[in-house]
Formats: C-alpha cells, structure tokens, sequence
C-alpha cells in the first residue's frame, strides 16, 4: 500500500514538473523591461531639432524612482501589493484569498496579482482571465523578480500603469496622472493625492476623477485606511488626508500651448493615413518634417501682432467668444516653399490650448484672392494683357438659377469705370474680374484652379470668379506657389523621411515639379502682383508679390505674399457669422496683409532675397491707350499711354481710332460723366471731339458736408439746433466751431447739437468733416443773430 501511495506522489510530481517546464519554456523571453513599453515616434523639425512625440491619446512621462515621494509609493503597496518587499514575486496568501474570494462571490474577480505579476502580465501577456495565464504570470514575476530589485521593478511600474482619462488626454505613468489631475509633478502631490491617483488602478476607465468624482473619493479613502492599517501614514495623516478637499486641475503645459502643435496634430493624421496606428505607438517612428521652428516662432509672433494692434485700436474686442468658448476673430498662418513644397509653418490659430481646429487645412471662402485663377487663365489664353483695358459696370446674368448681379466693394451702385487690368487687380476690382473669367470661359477658369491647386472640383458658375467656392490656406499658397515656381506646381509636404528608431530608412520624400502654366504667363502675373504687393503693403527690401482677399459678406480677408523662396498665406476672420464685428471691414488689406508684410519684414535676413524671372523671349510689350484699348498713337495724350503685355501673339493689331488732332481732353466724373468737381471720388481723362466736350460740372457728387440751420430763429439766449449733413461712406466725425472757437465734436452718425447764442451780429459756423482723424472736408456758413 504504501509502494502505491509512493509511486502515486512521483507521478504526481512528474506531473507538475513536466507541466512547470511546458509553461516555462512556452514563456516570452524577458529582454530589458526597458524596452519593452510602447514607443512614442518622434517628430523633428527640417534641422533636425525635436519638436513633439506622437503620442496620440497616450500620455506618458518616466520619472525615477528617487523623484517620487515616499508616501506615493507607500500607497500603492498598500492598495496593490502589501507584501511587495518580503514576497519573491508571488504572494501565496494573496492569491488564497482571491481563491476564496472568487469561490464564494461570484459577483466579484479578484486576481490576487503582485505588483510584478501585473508589471509580467502588461508587458507579456494577454488581459484575459484564465488560470493558465495566471501560472505564466506567476512564473513571468519571479523571472522579473531574479532579474530586477524590488525598486527597479517598483519604478518601472509606477511609470508604465494606466491611472485613467483627463481633459488632457490618458495618463500613462504617476508623472502624467500627477500632472492631469492635479496639474503638479509627482514630487508635489498631496497623502490624499497619491491615495486618489492610485485607487483609479483597479478600473482606470471608470473611476478617475475627471469620470466620476465620487467613486474616486471612496477609492481613495480605501486605500488610505489601507495604509494606516499598514502604519505608513499616522492616524493624524489619514485625518488629515480623507479631509482634503479635491481640487482637479490639469497643467498648462500638458494642454500644450505651443502654436507647433497645429502642424505636430496634422503630420499625425498623415503618419496615420500611412502606417498602422501600431507602429505609431509601439515602434518609435523617427519623422522628420519640413517644419522650421524659428520660422513658426517669427509667423506666430508676426500673427500676435496684428491681433495686438487691431485690439489697441479698437477694431478687435480683447474679450469676445463664440458659443463655443473660442476667442474670436481668429487667424492663420502657413508658409511654404515653392520650388519644393515644403511646409515651414503652419499655425492654425490664435492659441492651440483653446482650439485645436486648424484653420490652415480649414475650407473658406477666398472672395478676391480667387482672381489669380481668373486672370492667370486670362493672361494665357491671351484674353487679355495686364494693361487691356475693361470697364467697371453695373451687370446682371445668370449663376444658379438666379439673376446675378454683382457690385463693387466700395458701396452700392458705385463702380470703378474703365480701368487697366493692373489697377483692376489692384484696386480689387469684382466687376472686371467677373468679365474676365467670362471672357475666359467659366470652365476654364475651374480647369486652371484645380491644376494649380485647388483639390476638388471647382463649379464652373459666375460667382465662382470672386470667391463663392471654398478653399484651404493650404491650397492657396499652393497656387501662389506656382507662379513663384514659374509655372510648376509642387505640392505640399510635411515630411521629408521616416526611419524606424534604428535608423532604417522606410520613407523618404522627392519633389516632383510638374508644370501647369507656362512661364511667361507666370512672369506676366507676377509682374501683376508685384504692383498688388506695393500698393498694400509698401516696401519690404526685396521683391514681393501678393493679392488680397476679403469675403463677400466681410465674414474674412486673406492675404498671400509670395518670393521666388517663400510663400506666406494669412487668413483672418470670424468663424462664424453669429460673432458680431460691425467696426472690421476690408480683412484682407487692413488686418492679412500687415501679418504677412511684419513676417516678411522679420525673416528678411534668412531669405536669399532672388528676383522673380523676367526674361522670356515670348512676352511682347505694347503702349495701349487707355480710352479706345487700342494700340496708342502718337496723339494720344501721354497720360493716357499704358504699357501692356502679352503672351506674344495676343496683342491688339489695330491703332486707336479716338485720337486725333481735332479731339480734346478734359477730366470728367466716372459716375456722372460731366465735368469733374473737386468732390468726385473717381474721375478720368476722356477725348471728345471739340465742341462735344461736357461744360458743367458734375450735378451727383458735391460737398459731403452741408450746414443746416433755421436762420430765422436766431437770437441770443434762444437755444436752435444746428443739422449736418454727411454724404460720405467712411467719415465718422464732425468738428463744429463758431467764430473760430471749436466748439463741440459730433461722432457716430449723431451729427446734430443744440446751439445757445451768446451774442448779436454776424456769426461765422464752420464744421470739419474727418475719418480716423483724417481731413476730408469743411465748409462754413455766416448767420446773423438778433438781440
């Protein structure tokens, strides 16, 4: 009998020892724990300088152990692991009383898990809940266990566990939950701090703080008795402690202020339309990217700026939201390279902690800086030359169904008359840029826009030709870029190669130039621009182009400036029509336009500073006169006289017919048509035959300001009201003197005020009509007050 029971317990034995050495040989190789967490990639700018990890949703930062407080990891061993520093990697009475526990409350699991079984378990194994996972985790912790000290184990798990969400995304690790929930480093936390944090470790998803405040305080209070009962903290700490009041905050950093982090989120959503999302967060990925740090520094500050001024001026409240909590108006900024692509910096808006939406890869409406697609096709089809004469006019026709009829920017029913297609550029004029793409062809205008770089389809309808469809900042500069380029497209690029953290090359970018418009056509538009640039913006030291955009409805302007080196696209606005500026009009010029001329102002240095291509054998360059279009004669008058180009074959071929010795000139109004007053905003030199000429002067535009008051009703003592008359778009203010002495100054459309004559006799009323303190005009009248 007892040979029987001997031969059964070696059976037994055998038993358990082939089956330990199945599950032994069966288990991962435990290389440097070290190395085995998932890997961030890493993003570094075209110098090579570290710019963000690619964490997406994953936060984490390692700490040493030395860095973390005493009583934080106290309250993990109480709570996860008290007998962490005697046990060799198991704790046998844990995992009985899990036993039992799972036995008798099957509404409960319990693992009985050490802290190097869970460390085993999270690097090695799998989360599911067998007790053949259990006995490879068990075996996996004393490997760990011979390996690694209890510290080294210690520190390595208070850097790896998952503690829960925040506001400011997962946090991997006790710096990153120290910093998400309470907005300090772990060597700053609180008993009751350190308590909270880790009572998220049995259900981190569930009962962090930012998710349900309440069960995080039970946790907490759980495992600060637990660690009074394990005498680290004296009752007077845990008083203490589960008397604290939780205040849950995240730290500044962590929200990640830095405009960077605009194109740091839109170079992630690139990596992820390429690789798997794996490889981004366990295989370390090296991206190196076309961004420029200082490129974006000087762009941001250039951006703040304009914002800075606009408010001290009054044209921007310094405290106005949207619904959404965003400050408006809002802005942007992206700078690109023409001969290759490259993004050097990309700001989608005025402060990335408070919106992460980037406008830079946003769809608005461009309004003006469309028209680089209307004459660019214009200028190469040879519809016209930059200095072919179109007139400014009232027009109707159909777009969408419906009666179109557009007008000018500068007020209703005004027009610009006939002007040179560089001033009509310059001058931003809609009507003529509607009549060139009509000339053009509407659907050759949407060929040309989405070549050079518009990337969806472009509805070929006459709105189209200011502005109605909706583009990308990104996509303008674009297709500045291609006349910059002279004629080649090169389309954006953020990243230059990829390599894996050992530096295997798995990606590397070429540009790939293909051309979309001859080069003449891009030295004629350029040439346009170049005018654009120095009327809005002045001198800069070096050669610019540019073209200014506002929308229709004044929503937003835009400005591009562009170099053969550089191409900068600014946008600001609202974004949305709900928020109220009614003091903002004319963006583009007055607010995009400064943005881009202070960043070219500062980056002067870094540029190479090359001129814009010029010589080309097939331009030809003719004297237009400005009141037939025709080519000029010698008698026409030299003021008249324009230069012009073409592509060669394109120029007019017949000579003026209006011209001639028995014609005269005189200025006339280009609304009325009569003789011009010096109260007429826009007039022209027109040839008449002599005799035909308009003798009298313009009946539509006389003094803006006009005096009014009851003359009869004069006499000392007795109050009158004096009315002024303002006929004027922009003036806003009224000065009023009598007998020389100013007497009261009237704003805002209230342009009246009572008068209390003080004496009898001739009196002399004289008021100043100005805008933003600039003379405009001024008129006077002479009454007479009775005793």
């Amino acid at each position: 009998m007892a040979g029987f029971f001997l031969i059964a317990f070696v059976a037994v034995l055998i038993f358990f020892i082939q089956l330990r050495n199945s599950i032994v040989i069966s288990l991962p190789e435990i290389r440097d724990i070290a190395e085995n967490p998932p890997v961030s990639s890493q993003i570094f700018d075209r110098n090579n300088v570290f710019i963000a990890s690619v964490e997406l949703d994953e936060y984490r930062i390692a700490v040493p152990l030395g860095e973390i407080p005493l009583h934080v990891r106290y309250a993990v061993i109480a709570s996860e692991d008290e007998r962490f520093y005697s046990h060799g990697g198991y704790d046998l009475i844990g995992i009985l009383r899990a036993f039992r526990n799972n036995l008798f409350y099957k509404d409960r699991i319990e693992g009985g898990s050490t802290i190097s079984q869970q460390l085993a378990r999270g690097l090695f194994l799998t989360p599911e809940r067998t007790y053949d996972r259990k006995i490879r985790e068990i075996f996996l912790a004393i490997n760990l266990e011979q390996k690694y000290t209890k510290d080294e184990i210690l520190e390595y798990y208070l850097n790896y566990v998952y503690f829960g969400p925040s506001p400011a995304g997962r946090s991997y690790g006790i710096e990153a939950a120290s910093r998400n929930f309470f907005g300090k480093n772990v060597g700053d936390v609180t008993i009751s701090e350190a308590a909270l944090m880790v009572g998220t470790l049995d259900a981190p998803s569930l009962h962090s703080p930012w998710v349900n405040r309440e069960v995080s305080i039970q946790r907490r209070n759980h495992v600060l008795a637990r660690m009074l009962r394990n005498n680290f903290i004296s009752e007077e700490e845990y008083q203490e402690a589960i008397n604290e009041y939780v205040v849950l905050k995240t730290l500044d950093s962590v929200t990640m202020y830095d405009s960077k982090y605009y194109f740091v989120d839109y170079v992630k959503q690139i990596i992820l339309n390429t690789f798997p999302e794996d490889a981004l967060l366990q295989q370390g990925l090296k991206i190196y990217t076309t961004f420029d740090l200082e490129i974006q520094d000087i762009a941001y500050q250039s951006m703040k700026n304009t914002f800075e001024k606009a408010e001290k001026d009054n044209y921007f409240p310094k405290d106005l939201y949207d619904q959404f909590e965003v400050k408006q108006p809002q802005g942007q900024m992206v700078v690109t390279v023409p001969s290759t692509g490259e993004i050097l910096a990309m700001i989608g808006g005025r402060e990335f902690s408070e919106t992460q939406f980037n406008r830079s890869t946003a769809r608005r409406q461009p309004g003006s800086l469309f028209k680089i697609f209307d004459y660019t096709a214009a200028i190469e089809l040879g519809v016209v030359g930059t200095g072919t004469i179109i007139e400014s006019e009232s027009i109707s026709m159909p777009d969408h169904d419906e009666i179109w009829t557009p007008g000018e920017w500068i007020g209703e029913d005004q027009f610009f008359g006939k002007m040179t297609v560089r001033d009509a550029i310059v001058r931003s004029s809609n009507i003529i840029a509607i009549k060139v793409a009509q000339r053009t062809g509407w659907e050759r205008v949407a060929y040309f826009a989405e070549k050079m770089g518009i990337k969806r389809s472009v509805l070929p309808v006459p709105s189209m030709a200011i502005g109605s469809l909706e583009v990308t900042p990104l996509e303008m500069a674009t297709a500045f870029g291609v006349l910059a380029n002279d004629g080649f497209r090169v389309d954006p690029k953020a990243i230059r190669k990829i390599t894996t953290k050992d530096d295997k090359l798995l990606f590397e970018y070429h540009p790939k130039p293909f051309q979309v418009i001859q080069k003449d056509t891009a030295v004629l538009m350029n040439d346009l621009f170049r005018s654009m640039f120095r009327d809005v913006n002045g001198w800069v030291g070096f050669e610019a182009a540019g073209k200014t955009g506002t929308a229709e409805d004044f929503l937003s302007g835009w400005f591009v400036g562009y170099t053969p080196e550089i191409v900068a696209c600014a946008w600001i606005g609202r974004d949305s029509a709900e928020v109220e500026l009614p003091h903002a009009r004319l963006w583009g010029s007055a607010f995009a336009a400064p943005m881009v001329r202070d960043f070219f102002l500062k980056i002067g240095d870094w540029l190479e500073k090359i001129s814009f291509s010029r010589e080309t054998d097939d331009v030809h360059s003719v004297l237009i006169c400005k009141e037939s279009g025709l080519l000029a004669t010698n008698d026409c008058p030299e003021s008249l006289r324009v230069p012009s180009s073409y592509i060669s074959g394109f120029a007019p071929q017949h000579y003026c017919t209006v011209h001639g010795r028995e014609f005269i000139f005189v200025t006339v109004c280009a609304e009325s048509g009569k003789l011009a007053s010096e109260y007429c905003p826009d007039t022209i030199e027109k040839g008449f035959f002599e005799g035909t000429e308009p003798t009298e002067l313009c009946p539509i535009h006389g003094n803006p300001l006009q005096i009014v008051v009851d003359e009869e009703s004069l006499t000392v003592g007795d109050p009158v009201t004096i009315f002024f008359e303002v006929r004027h778009s922009f003036a806003d203010t009224v000065e009023v003197y009598i007998d020389n002495r100013r007497l009261k100054v009237l704003k805002d459309g209230q342009y009246s005020f009572e008068w209390v004559p003080e004496n009898h006799g001739e009196t002399r009323i004289m008021a100043v009509l100005r805008y933003d303190d600039e003379f405009i005009t001024m008129t006077h009248i002479n009454v007479y007050v009775s005793d």
